[in-house]
């Protein structure tokens, strides 16, 4: 017998999850962004002499959920006009925004640098200190799925909750996003078995990497055609991990997977499960400041 599709109810707590307990902050699990840096004002300036010193500073925050361990950062200038004079300093940690802190963790650096002497006949040289950022990342999506293990109607019971879906989820606090989720119930003897077709998209601006390489995607070396724009997904429904294939996307515009439970469920009516969407993958970005060199 020709098996037929049962679309199921996705109740959707993935786009803007809000928590708080009082005297704690509220926590919403939405936004676009995870680590981003930024120049801080005047440094550098935009205009600076040739052979003098000043100073680069900069701000990394985690605007996202995910707490980083040691991401990685690279400060390029052109060494024609600039030179650094210190080795900038290693990043350790990046916590993110949670139940306890509407923002996430902030941190200075500052470099020195050098302006070098300008050619006899050059007035002035337009040059650029550019930063790029390196990090691996997670996107966690939450919600509550209406499993429906007697689609056809064999049991006459109450169903306790409805079938339908809910498509588009927003974001979920970090750059990679879960878009939409569509869940269908595919008919067994015994029962059903759910599968879910599950889209991901790049929301953030930056540039998708494997989360394994995040030293390579801030040198020099370039990274394989396989390695970029991969993400890793892993899917769960209730305690049982749904097997996805492909389990490790290559990012368009958008990318989709499916993914199905190893087991039917038994046919024992309606009822409702916590679903659980997991990304892991690396993340880079990056920022330039123009200045220039006038006698």
């Amino acid at each position: 017998m020709k098996t037929k599709p049962f679309i199921i109810l996705l109740v959707v707590l993935l786009s803007s999850c809000q928590f708080g307990l009082p005297g704690q902050s509220t926590f919403t699990r939405s936004g676009t962004e995870g680590i981003i840096v930024q120049f801080l004002p005047d440094a550098p300036q935009t205009q600076v002499y040739p052979e003098s010193e000043f100073v680069i500073g900069l701000e990394f925050e985690n605007r996202g959920i995910s707490d980083v361990q040691r991401p990685v950062y690279l400060l390029s200038v052109d060494d024609e006009f600039v030179q650094l004079v210190q080795k900038p300093q290693a990043l350790t940690r990046l916590r993110g925004r949670n139940l306890y802190s509407s923002t996430g963790e902030k941190v200075i650096r500052s470099v020195n640098a050098v302006t070098l002497p300008l050619l006899a006949q050059s007035q002035h040289q337009e040059t650029s200190v550019r930063v790029t950022l390196c990090y691996a990342y997670k996107t966690e999506a939450f919600g509550t799925v209406c499993v429906d293990s007697n689609p056809l109607g064999a049991r006459k019971d109450t169903k306790s909750c409805t079938q339908g879906v809910i498509g588009l989820l927003g974001s979920q606090g970090a750059p990679v996003a879960v878009r939409q989720v569509q869940a269908s119930m595919i008919p067994h003897e015994e029962g059903v078995l759910p599968q879910f077709m599950i889209t991901v998209a790049n929301v953030g601006g930056g540039q998708v990497f494997a989360q394994q390489r995040v030293n390579e995607a801030c040198s020099s070396k370039p990274l394989k055609s396989e390695e970029l724009n991969a993400v890793q997904l892993h899917a769960f429904l209730g305690e049982q991990e749904l097997i996805c294939e492909p389990s490790l996307l290559h990012l368009g515009q958008e990318s989709t997977a499916r993914c199905q439970a190893s087991e039917v469920l038994q046919n024992i009516g309606a009822f409702t499960s916590p679903l659980r969407i997991v990304l892991d993958y690396g993340y880079t970005s990056t920022i330039r400041k123009d200045i220039q060199i006038t006698r």
